[in-house]
């Protein structure tokens, strides 16, 4: 044995370095006491990172077929040009005979005169402005219906001439010979050519059959309402205190 030993001790080899990782085990089991600590959970894994709701939602609204918008605007309610024209000249007319009248009876001093004058006033006026539009609006639909007698019977009567009326009246358009020669030879034989020439040569559009009824109501209703607003301070005056 003493000879093995002094064999060891004259001929041993120099132990290799130990690595800088068991040298870095050594000397964390030293300052932990030689006891190496493991964590009792295991550490969490790196978060991945959060996705937006916003970017979500964006990608699915990209996924979805784009669906086609229908937008269609407000138009307001078209209204015959003739019964504005009728309301106001019923109230123009409302606005100006009654108010005279009653400007004229508040000098009796006598409110009672006042309004029942003013009432009767409205009441005949309004008949007489509502005669005068029904008269009026049966005027102009016997004078539609007599030109359209006589462009009948010019119809009837000299068809052949007729052409040369309809390429005078789409001259001003700039039609090439190429089309109006046969638009007015359809025209010609159409049975649509009587409407054609009243509305486009004798600019006439057909009358509503209820023209009349409709304008005198709106002129007798605008005149009443018109003459009305004079009259509405003296239904609030007592007796005698107009004087």
């Amino acid at each position: 044995m003493s000879l093995v030993w002094l064999k060891n001790l004259i001929f041993r080899t120099p132990a290799p370095p130990p690595s800088p990782f068991l040298r870095a085990q050594t000397s964390n089991k030293r300052r932990s006491g030689g006891t190496e600590r493991t964590p009792l959970l295991p550490s969490p894994s790196p978060p991945s990172p959060p996705t937006s709701t916003y970017a979500a939602s964006s990608d699915l609204e990209a996924s979805r077929p784009a669906s086609p918008k229908t937008s269609e605007g407000f138009h307001f309610p078209r209204v015959d040009a003739r019964l504005i024209s009728d309301a106001t000249i019923g109230l123009s007319d409302g606005l100006t005979v009654p108010f005279a009248l009653t400007a004229g009876l508040s000098a009796l001093g006598d409110t009672r005169v006042v309004i029942y004058g003013g009432l009767a006033e409205l009441v005949a006026g309004a008949i007489s402005m509502g005669l005068g539009g029904w008269l009026g609006a049966k005027s102009e639909l016997a004078s539609y219906k007599a030109t359209e007698a006589q462009t009948a019977a010019r119809i009837a009567e000299a068809p052949a001439s007729l052409g040369d009326d309809l390429t005078a009246l789409f001259e001003p358009y700039d039609i090439p010979p190429s089309t109006l020669e046969p638009l007015t030879a359809h025209l010609l034989t159409s049975p649509s050519l009587l409407p054609f020439l009243m509305r486009i040569e004798h600019c006439l559009p057909p009358p509503s059959p209820n023209r009349a009824l409709a304008s005198a109501l709106t002129i007798a209703s605008a005149y009443f309402l018109g003459g009305l607003l004079p009259l509405v301070p003296y239904f609030f005056v007592g007796e005698g205190e107009g004087e």
